[in-house]
């Protein structure tokens, strides 16, 4: 990097070799304005080469640039003279789905760009004012009508138990398995944002920011199937990604390491099949149990009873029927012509 200017901004003269799959070659002044949260270029007015401590006369007017890109957009910078062999020190910018091919002058300053770069566009969680030491209390998770409230334990230091709790909290106040900024894609216009995850047992959530209330949305753990990580050739521009896929959608997030995206995999992985266990052991405390083998012969009779009977005669043995109706109907008619012969025997036969 060449040098910083009276603001402290970090700026010099680049080659722009390539924006946006369309060849340049010009030469720009980039002033990287982290206040503005930008990296802006002044096109060189002619194509003669600039002296490495000029400055364009737009910047001392402190006019608008020719064009800028947003730092929060820019996913990463790496060295691109394996992609570029024919210009020294290059090195690439990925930005919403884009890639601006740059040249610095020496190596050195190629390597100060992408460091500066990557550290202006990094993916930082601020932190609270007076530090850790304000969160002393531990809360509780109860159900009150349905609806999941966190409840301050009564031995919290400095709390008062007459005092009345809040049931809405902000995003950072809750309690959470994980919890962290990351960057989502947008499920209509697949653009980035920045955004506050949580995880806990009732689910996937993010906020707009960590001192919101309510979430964006909030993704049951029982509507996820599982989380993984992304291969890179999927999403080119981006690193570090990792997915939730749901049977509705599959979200797409960006961590700011390798190191959270599998962290933040395994705990949604390790949240979901706990999940599941739970779900599938009240399904059985619940499923009715069948009866044994005896109670089936007491209670359960598979087959009606027919009760029937046969006229045997002294000389003959006693026939077995099938407990049919014609069957029945011709026995009754032999009952009633035969009945007066005090010689016959009847016998009932259960079915």
């Amino acid at each position: 990097m060449s040098f910083a200017d009276q603001n402290c901004r970090p700026c010099g003269w680049l080659q722009i070799v390539e924006i946006d799959v369309q060849n340049a070659s010009k030469k720009g002044y980039f002033v990287l304005d982290k206040m503005e949260g930008k990296l802006k270029c002044y096109m060189s007015s002619d194509d003669s080469d600039p002296a490495p401590t000029s400055i364009p006369k737009a910047v001392k007017a402190n006019k608008d640039a020719d064009f800028s890109i947003n730092l929060k957009y820019i996913s990463k910078v790496s060295d691109a003279r394996k992609l570029k062999t024919k210009v020294e020190n290059s090195f690439v910018i990925n930005y919403a789905g884009k890639q601006c091919f740059l040249a610095a002058r020496t190596e050195e300053d190629m390597t100060l760009w992408i460091e500066q770069l990557n550290d202006a566009s990094k993916i930082t969680v601020p932190k609270k004012e007076g530090g850790d030491d304000e969160k002393t209390g531990t809360y509780t998770a109860e159900i009150a009508g349905g609806v999941v409230v966190i409840v301050p334990n009564k031995d919290n230091k400095g709390s008062d138990s007459e005092e009345s709790f809040e049931p809405k909290r902000s995003a950072e106040s809750i309690p959470a398995l994980m919890s962290g900024f990351c960057v989502k894609q947008g499920a209509v216009r697949k653009n980035w944002k920045r955004r506050f995850f949580v995880l806990n047992d009732s689910g996937f959530s993010y906020y707009k920011s960590e001192q919101e209330m309510s979430p964006i949305r909030l993704v049951p753990l029982s509507d996820i199937s599982f989380a993984k990580t992304v291969d890179r050739s999927q999403h080119p521009t981006r690193d570090n990604l990792f997915e939730v896929i749901t049977p509705k959608r599959t979200f797409y997030i960006q961590c700011d390491t390798p190191a959270e995206s599998v962290k933040w995999v395994d705990a949604i992985n390790k949240l979901v099949q706990g999940n599941k266990l739970l779900s599938n052991e009240s399904e059985a405390e619940t499923r009715p149990k069948l009866p044994g083998s005896a109670d089936l012969q007491d209670e359960v009779r598979p087959y009606s009873k027919a009760v029937w009977f046969t006229e045997n005669r002294s000389s003959t043995t006693a026939r077995e029927g099938t407990g049919r109706p014609n069957q029945r109907m011709s026995e009754r008619s032999g009952r009633q012509t035969n009945s007066s012969r005090s010689s016959s025997k009847r016998s009932w036969h259960l079915w």
